[in-house]
């Protein structure tokens, strides 16, 4: 199912002072960086979770046909929308921090509580926090999914950082439905019950944090496998460990808020975390997804097909790999415009890359085709409504920069400025993808070779490629 043409969307009236207004170039509209929701053209209700294999499938083959961004033609045309457009249609073990032990001394205190509404007390101890983790491939890594198996150490909590104050320029602060609940936090009156907000894989917790200090009226929980970093986080704040994958019972009917960002490698099913989200919430409150689909787009949005021959080569492949997502197609082809000769053309590596890596994450149990389901999920999902749908389409890279016929564009510098910040998220996100890539199976050679082309691709920024990542919020019916 191909997205409508972004000329087709109208620039956005209350985008922020970082928004640039819509320009025209070689015919084609460049929209604001945010876009407003309006009702989903294409996408219904979706299929019921039965269903959900089929539908995968059927994603997998919707961008057969897919032009080279790295096309030979020498022609070089604007991107058909820069940054983004909108549409619509077990147990846990909680940490407080800052708190004082009996001793008197600073100490962090957890609660390890299931389904108990009475979660016993214990000192964080450092040994504690060590044995949440342990060292793969040279990297730190949770020490309680099988699942996830991306890095859990300071160089990647920085990166999550960096990435989520990008996060913030580019697509604000927070989503439509989250933003007017937290601002009912500033004028609530005594006895009304405390709005709660509840962040599902936290990662570094800046989400959360950045929650808890801008609406300190507000209770925020933060959960994810291995603790927060617990520097600078509000006494309104607080880390509960715990695996997503074992059910969120718990939880249910206690937030206002329930947030999703960037989770699906390590999920089993995302559909059950959607019904589960539903679940926690009460009536009224906002649930927002946000995803993207280990794919890289043309400048025209497009999907670049990778082949397992163009990602293993002479190697073959165990036989308990996955293969969703690779499809049997022909060679891609360029065709000149100027000799009108048609050459094979190959992904590019980084497209390797990134479909590697949602390979290595089928392989470990993650759910890596949640991005394209989202809305079909949550709009078929009884317990909610007002569903809102927007997706964001960010270089990878600053391959606009130095190119004349993008210097007129409005955006340009904008633009340039994310493709710089994107490509430095990349290049960490590349030695963080070595643990995953490795302990899926992949040989040593084949992921370095991967890795070394890839770098190269990034850092010479020179192919037009997107990355989409898409975001769905909705509110739960009263």
């Amino acid at each position: 199912m191909q997205s409508p043409p972004s000329s087709s969307l109208p620039s956005s009236s209350t985008a922020s002072s970082a928004s640039s207004s819509s320009s025209q170039r070689g015919g084609v509209n460049i929209p604001s960086i945010r876009a407003p929701s309006r009702p989903h053209p294409e996408q219904a209700a979706g299929p019921s979770r039965a269903g959900w294999q089929t539908a995968r499938e059927a994603n997998d083959d919707e961008d057969d046909d897919s032009d080279s961004s790295g096309s030979e033609d020498g022609s070089r045309r604007p991107p058909s929308s820069v940054f983004s457009r909108s549409t619509t249609s077990g147990s846990a073990t909680s940490y407080s921090f800052a708190a004082t032990d009996a001793e008197g001394s600073d100490a962090e205190v957890f609660s390890a509580g299931s389904l108990s509404p009475v979660p016993s007390q214990y000192s964080l101890t450092e040994s504690l926090r060590v044995a949440s983790k342990h060292v793969e491939y040279g990297r730190e890594i949770n020490s309680y999914s099988d699942v996830y198996r991306l890095p859990a150490d300071t160089d990647e909590i920085s990166r999550l950082d960096k990435q989520h104050v990008m996060f913030k320029d580019v697509m604000g602060d927070y989503s439509s439905h989250v933003k007017q609940i937290l601002q009912r936090s500033n004028s609530q009156q005594d006895g009304e019950e405390q709005i709660a907000v509840l962040d599902v894989g936290c990662g570094s917790g800046a989400w959360i944090v950045d929650v808890a200090r801008e609406y300190p009226n507000t209770s925020c929980v933060a959960v994810d496998l291995v603790p927060m970093p617990a520097e600078n986080v509000p006494p309104n704040c607080r880390y509960e460990v715990d695996d997503v994958n074992l059910g969120l019972d718990h939880y249910e009917n206690q937030f206002d808020v329930v947030h999703c960002r960037l989770i699906s490698s390590g999920i089993r099913d995302y559909y059950v975390v959607i019904r589960d989200a539903a679940a926690c919430l009460r009536a009224g409150g906002a649930a927002d997804f946000m995803e993207f689909d280990f794919r890289l787009y043309s400048r025209q949005h497009v999907a670049i097909p990778t082949t397992q021959k163009e990602i293993w080569g002479d190697t073959i492949p165990p036989p308990d790999f996955p293969t969703a997502g690779f499809l049997n197609l022909p060679p891609r082809t360029t065709r000149s415009s100027r000799s009108g000769i048609v050459r094979p053309t190959s992904s590019p590596y980084i497209c390797r890359w990134f479909a590697a890596l949602g390979q290595a994450t089928r392989k470990r149990g993650g759910h890596a085709d949640a991005a394209a389901l989202l809305h079909s999920w949550v709009s078929g999902n009884p317990d909610y409504e007002d569903v809102q749908y927007r997706e964001f389409w960010l270089p990878y890279g600053p391959w606009m920069r130095g190119r004349p016929e993008y210097m007129a564009l409005s955006q340009y510098d904008r633009f340039c400025t994310i493709g710089d910040l994107m490509r430095e998220d990349i290049y960490e996100f590349i030695r963080s993808g070595r643990p995953l890539l490795l302990s899926a199976g992949f040989p040593e050679h084949i992921v370095n070779k991967l890795e070394a082309e890839a770098n190269r691709e990034v850092g010479e920024a020179r192919i037009p490629l997107f990355f989409r990542i898409q975001n769905v919020y909705a509110r739960k019916k009263a």
